[in-house]
């Protein structure tokens, strides 16, 4: 069975040796954010719909690592393996990784390094093999870099179409770490893609009764609920929130709720409430509730306003261009995700990517297009809108 492959199997013995450490910080991170159709496709072959850059909610899918407390410390290649994993050089990576493997460096971490580089590369078969590898050469004692690895693991099983072997080591962990808000949230989401809702709103029901004021969390769980289905239950949540904090919600919070429920009038005008405009976030959501009530040039004045203002957020730059093409002013959206790309913020770098041959798509330019496109691919080759993309330029000339 599976679990006699990996460091899990040993978690059932942790409850009565009491061996397993404190918890790690570890969690899967992804964009998710918001659906990436902006604008509808109504038909195969059809111009793309655009890739919106999405909320601060994040997704349940590990793009990038993130740090987490262990005694091991990554030496001269592993660093500049990880450093080339955040930059989504994944072969880059995976020659530093290599390199570690021959100068002798900590095979743990440089296992762990192979696995994300595998993962970002969508190569989930090899991050699989990679990660449980790690986990057999590992002690019997049970450290943060074990769990660290078992959720990257599930994120892989994931990724990889099998749902259920992600829950169940989610499941395994909870065992030890009942209180884990992560393990539990992930297993909610994975619960909830093999359509087991009952069971994944069990765990959302427990994870917000500890979390009630965590909305970037709350936004997450809503948008995974309406993705598969169950918006109505999504809004009973945001509906909770609104009346349970009252009292003491901000203007920010209250307005990024209605914008989600749908209420975009009454988002707007809580977003208005907050002063200043250096705030990305109100930004976002401010020109987001333009865009919905059909205001685009008040939408593209926002952000604009923002932009002019000093600061600069590749986010802020993609909605600009979302707009400048609903304005069919496609010099001007181009302009803006090239400003956005000259910020290389490796978060929103795919959704600008993929918006900038889509423009050229709008402006008949094909060849154009069908060259980004391909090379959009190289970095990102599960993309299924991208895919069907290339096969429509393929037919033009």
């Amino acid at each position: 069975m599976r679990l006699e492959k990996v460091k899990l199997l040993f978690l059932c013995a942790a409850l009565t040796c009491s061996c397993v450490m404190s918890a790690c910080g570890a969690k899967t991170a992804e964009d998710t954010t918001e659906e990436s159709a902006a604008m509808e496709s109504t038909e195969e072959g059809a111009i793309a719909p655009l890739a919106d850059g999405g909320s601060t909610a994040e997704s349940e899918s590990m793009t990038e690592s993130e740090e987490v407390s262990m005694e091991q410390v990554e030496t001269d290649y592993v660093t500049a393996g990880m450093e080339a994993i955040e930059a989504q050089d994944y072969t880059s990576a995976q020659s530093y990784f290599k390199q570690a493997l021959i100068a002798g460096e900590d095979e743990r971490l440089i296992l762990r390094g192979q696995g994300i580089a595998y993962l970002g590369a969508a190569d989930y078969e090899s991050a699989i093999a990679a990660f449980e590898k790690c986990l057999q050469v590992s002690s019997m004692l049970i450290d943060d870099l074990d769990i660290d690895v078992n959720y990257y693991l599930a994120t892989a099983y994931d990724k990889a179409g099998n749902p259920a072997e992600a829950e169940a080591i989610y499941t395994a962990i909870l065992q030890v770490r009942s209180n884990d808000i992560d393990s539990k949230y992930m297993r909610g989401m994975v619960r909830l893609e093999q359509g087991l809702f009952d069971t994944a709103k069990a765990d959302f029901d427990e994870v917000l009764a500890k979390e009630s004021t965590n909305y970037d969390l709350l936004l997450t769980i809503f948008q995974a609920l309406q993705n598969y289905g169950y918006q109505s239950a999504g809004e009973e949540y945001l509906s909770a929130a609104l009346s349970a904090g009252e009292e003491s919600i901000s203007a920010y919070d209250r307005g990024r709720l209605y914008y989600y429920l749908g209420e975009y009038e009454q988002a707007r005008n809580a977003l208005l409430e907050v002063t200043g405009n250096d705030n990305p976030d109100v930004t976002f959501y401010l020109g987001k509730s333009w865009e919905a009530l059909g205001e685009y040039n008040y939408a593209a004045s926002v952000y604009q306003t923002y932009l002019k203002s000093g600061e600069s957020d590749a986010r802020i730059y993609n909605e600009l261009a979302l707009c400048m093409i609903r304005l069919e002013d496609y010099d001007s959206a181009l302009s803006a995700v090239e400003s956005g790309l000259a910020l290389e913020d490796t978060s929103m770098r795919q959704s600008l990517l993929f918006n900038q041959f889509v423009i050229y798509e709008y402006r008949g330019d094909f060849a154009t297009a069908k060259d980004l496109v391909q090379e959009y691919l190289t970095s990102y080759p599960d993309d299924t809108a991208a895919q069907r993309e290339a096969i429509f330029l393929s037919s033009r000339s």
